[in-house]
């Protein structure tokens, strides 16, 4: 699933990361653990492409076509509401979404709408709300901003977007931050 080959990274002269390889299987589960300011956040930054390798690109490769899902350390509050930022956490089906709004060729608008039909997008809405139900918000919560929610339950949401969107690996950075036992 995932591929680490010779990996060197460095911030600033500081080296993090000196030939470092990993194979990563499906199905495993990985718990990188170290002290603070070791590189963990780093690495997973690499892998998702946020931080660019000027030394070696090619040393991290997902399988070609897997889905990548990432919940990050911290959730910033705005005026989205739980619902929506679950919703949108489905890249695909959001960006397909919104093109199906301002499309105007009509094998484009065919191709929107038979995809949008097999990821099964018409029925997001309510396996988005099942998913935060499971996780402790009530109905009411779905339409409230998320701005409205502690630390703990902006995580929660986090939490339910990454899951909603049924990634083939999942990186979650710290991902009991803020969430009480």
């Amino acid at each position: 699933m995932l591929t680490i080959s010779n990996l060197d990274f460095q911030v600033e002269a500081r080296p993090l990361f000196e030939s470092a390889t990993a194979q990563i299987s499906a199905g495993w589960k990985v718990g990188l653990v170290g002290r603070n300011g070791t590189g963990k956040s780093t690495l997973l930054r690499l892998i998702r492409e946020d931080v660019e390798n000027p030394r070696n690109d090619s040393a991290i490769r997902l399988n070609t076509g897997a889905r990548l899902g990432w919940v990050a350390q911290e959730v910033a509050a705005s005026d989205e509401t739980i619902l929506d930022v679950v919703l949108a956490a489905d890249t695909e089906r959001h960006a397909l979404m919104q093109e199906s709004e301002t499309a105007t060729d009509p094998d484009r608008i065919g191709e929107i709408h038979e995809r949008l039909l097999d990821i099964d997008a018409w029925t997001a809405e309510a396996r988005a709300a099942e998913v935060l139900n499971g996780l402790g918000f009530t109905t009411e919560d779905l339409g409230r901003a998320t701005k409205e929610f502690s630390g703990g339950w902006r995580m929660r949401a986090a939490i339910a977007g990454v899951l909603f969107s049924q990634p083939d690996f999942l990186l979650l950075d710290e991902p009991t931050n803020y969430l009480d036992l």
